[in-house]
């Protein structure tokens, strides 16, 4: 019995001292005794590259034992101790990429423990593997942090459903968003949407979302981080009275032409440039004066097309700009106008004439003006001299006393099997 408790005593003491020698060399062993100890065949040097591991360190080593075979680090356990616990202050991790070399062979590393990274060689632990006697270099890729604020543009105070009040005049942000967590950084801003949540019968609406406080100049897609990238950047949510139509797409652009130029009591804000090359030809009615306001905020519409094939009174596109209308800071590009005539009239290409009273404000127009039919264009008859502006003699004699009203860059006439550049 004695000799049996003896011989468990032994086997313990030497369980426990076998114990005492693993943990030590865990805590404390060089690489001579992990290779000689534990067989340790393969290493992996991490560069937290910038930050650190939780400790101060910038770099952590860590062995494993081949035992002959693959190792696979992603599946694989790693040795006691070895978690990698990264941290870098305003920074999200990226992944792991291998340490670029120079031609020599050379790690590129510089003294500060900053290393460059072969871009091309990312690593993908769910199939790394270590063979015996290798020696991997990995480095930290870090993406810094930034932050999307978002600022208030509206002529007055914005309230939301809770009651909580927005200053534009305080200058202050109304919502902050980061940036995702992924390769490309997307904002987690949606640019379409209102950042406040306007109280039921609010007298504003929300326009979008601009990279200036003028609003000039529109953001129409998610947020990308740049490459770089540190500081915050500040972006702004206009907002404006609902006594206005926004228009932002080619549908607002068609009715607001169609239907309601002519209406003096409605109010247009371009609110981005928009292009019509994606909308067939319509036709507008005969009568068409325009009555509204338009502001164009410095904006463009292209490529808008304009097709009438029944003209039997005189005509323009703007008509009669009445004495209530509003229309500046707008181009026009491409205006292609297409016009049929049943009886002898004049056409013009911008309006007819306007009355005293209105307003137009650096409104710009190029294009071409096409006219067939079984009529003619009186004011065709002898010269082109007045072919884009009704009442004047002449184009010059608008230009003239209007030197800030319409401006026509480029017109390409085609009249008569005739084909002639105005501007």
């Amino acid at each position: 019995m004695r000799r049996k408790l003896k011989r468990a005593m032994l086997l313990l003491l030497s369980a426990l001292a076998a114990l005492l020698m693993l943990v030590g060399c865990e805590l404390g062993m060089t690489k001579e005794q992990a290779l000689s100890g534990y067989d340790l065949k393969a290493s992996v040097t991490y560069y937290a590259n910038g930050g650190d591991f939780g400790n101060g360190n910038t770099t952590k080593e860590i062995w494993y034992k081949a035992n002959s075979r693959p190792l696979n680090i992603g599946v694989d356990p790693m040795p006691s101790g070895t978690s990698i616990n990264l941290k870098y202050d305003k920074h999200d991790f990226v992944g792991w990429y291998h340490v670029a070399v120079d031609q020599d062979g050379n790690l590129l590393i510089g003294e500060n423990g900053q290393c460059t990274l072969d871009m091309e060689k990312p690593v993908d632990f769910s199939t790394a593997v270590l063979l015996e006697d290798d020696a991997w270099h990995l480095g930290a890729l870090w993406n810094a942090k930034a932050k999307v604020r978002v600022r208030l543009v509206s002529d007055g105070v914005i309230t939301d459903k809770k009651g909580t009040e927005f200053d534009p005049a305080s200058d202050t942000d109304i919502k902050v968003s980061d940036y995702l967590s992924t390769n490309d950084y997307k904002t987690q801003l949606d640019v379409g949407k209102s950042p406040i949540d306007l109280a039921s019968g609010s007298a504003y609406q929300f326009v979008g979302y601009y990279f200036d406080q003028a609003a000039t100049q529109p953001i129409l897609e998610e947020l990308r981080q740049q490459e770089g990238q540190t500081e915050d950047v500040i972006i702004y949510a206009k907002y404006i009275s609902k006594e206005w139509t926004v228009v932002k797409s080619t549908t607002d652009v068609k009715n607001m032409i169609m239907l309601n130029m002519k209406t003096a009591d409605k109010k247009f804000y371009i609110a981005r440039d928009i292009d019509m090359s994606t909308v067939d030809a319509f036709a507008v009615s005969n009568g068409v004066n325009l009555a509204a306001t338009i502001e164009g905020n410095g904006f463009t519409i292209s490529n808008l097309s304009i097709k009438k094939t029944k003209i039997t009174t005189d005509f323009a596109l703007f008509g009669n700009v009445k004495s209530t209308a509003v229309i500046r800071n707008l181009t026009f590009d491409n205006l292609v106008v297409e016009y049929g005539l049943n009886s002898s009239v004049n056409v013009y290409f911008v309006c007819l004439g306007i009355e005293d009273g209105a307003t137009v404000e650096n409104v710009t127009i190029s294009g071409s003006m096409e006219i067939g039919g079984m009529g003619s264009a009186r004011n065709f008859e002898n010269d082109f001299n007045s072919c884009m502006f009704g009442v004047f003699a002449t184009d010059e004699m608008y230009e003239t006393e209007h030197p800030n009203g319409f401006k026509v860059e480029g017109l390409l006439l085609k009249y008569q099997k005739e084909e002639i550049t105005i501007k």
